[in-house]
């Protein structure tokens, strides 16, 4: 499927889903384009394109910090299950217990999303440090915004990574609002490096050129070259999406429309046929049945 085609399921589902997307307590809806979950979904796929995606526990490890449902469909997840996911239904793949955003399932690839600024950078640098001691040639990816840098914990885990020689690539999105507010030095092709990790930086309205960056900087996060990582960074007036894409602007548009009309479809029957009782959500904890394990303590990830 071409980047064009993945990019308008990701945006169909991305417009479909966007009353459904967890907030914050008193969090408003963005009022700028760039801030929009759909623009968020535009940096985030070409990223998680770049990974070897595999269903049975061997393939790459893809992890986020802000909300992007919609890079679950990369991974195997149906439309239906991420739209449960969001509803926190007791039919979602975390059986309610999770609402909002993309479950934990290791064996897909999929680390749940931690939005504390920082603290994902630190799990996924760990995760990655597991496959580097079990001497599996598998890469783990996080997707951040410039904001978790304000976080001492972004830097403990990005330090961490890099002494560890981690193969981690961590792709930061810096074309959003000021990033004078979190950081003195706002370029991260200069503060990178001060870790010993090399930044690659690419126009974050370029689909293209950061699936080309990212996959780069995988293969070299799996060729035992250490953490890597990617900026996203501000870009001047660009063509429009599709330009850079190279397809047809009335078809793109076309296209983008009947999805979002078939995925709304789907959402609304989901939320008519909902499993509003509370038996339906605390079921599986009501019939003792256990817990699932966390994905840093399964046996796949485990150090032998």
């Amino acid at each position: 499927m071409r980047l064009s085609d993945r990019l308008i399921h990701a945006l169909a589902f991305a417009a479909a889903t966007i009353d459904l997307r967890p907030r914050r307590s008193g969090e408003p809806r963005p009022a700028r384009p760039e801030l929009d979950p759909a623009a968020r979904c535009l940096r985030a796929v070409p990223a998680a394109l770049a990974l070897d995606r595999r269903e049975d526990g061997t393939g790459d490890l893809w992890t986020h910090r802000e909300p992007v449902p919609s890079v679950g469909l990369l991974f195997g997840l149906s439309a239906e299950a991420l739209l449960l996911q969001l509803l926190g239904d007791a039919r979602a793949p975390a059986a309610g217990r999770d609402a909002g955003d993309l479950p934990t399932e290791s064996s897909r690839g999929l680390l749940g999303p931690i939005t504390l600024p920082g603290k994902g950078v630190e799990v996924a640098a760990g995760a990655a440090l597991a496959l580097r001691m079990r001497d599996e040639p598998r890469v783990v990816v996080h997707f951040d915004e410039v904001g978790g840098t304000s976080s001492g914990d972004w830097h403990e885990g990005l330090n961490f990574a890099a002494v560890s020689r981690a193969p981690l690539v961590l792709v930061v999105r810096n074309d959003v609002g000021d990033s004078a507010r979190h950081t003195a030095l706002r370029s991260l092709v200069r503060k990178g490096p001060a870790y010993g990790v090399p930044v690659t930086s690419v126009p974050g309205s370029d689909p293209a050129a950061i699936l080309d960056a990212v996959a780069e900087s995988v293969e070299r996060a799996r060729s035992r070259r250490g953490t890597q990582m990617v900026e996203l960074a501000e870009s001047d007036a660009s063509p429009p999406l599709h330009d850079r894409l190279g397809v047809d602007e009335a078809d793109f548009v076309e296209e983008v429309s009947r999805r979002t009309a078939e995925y709304r479809t789907l959402r609304d029957d989901l939320l008519a046929d909902r499993r509003d009782d509370l038996d339906a959500v605390r079921g599986p904890i009501a019939s003792g049945t256990p817990p699932s394990i966390p994905w840093y303590r399964t046996a796949e990830l485990r150090p032998r």
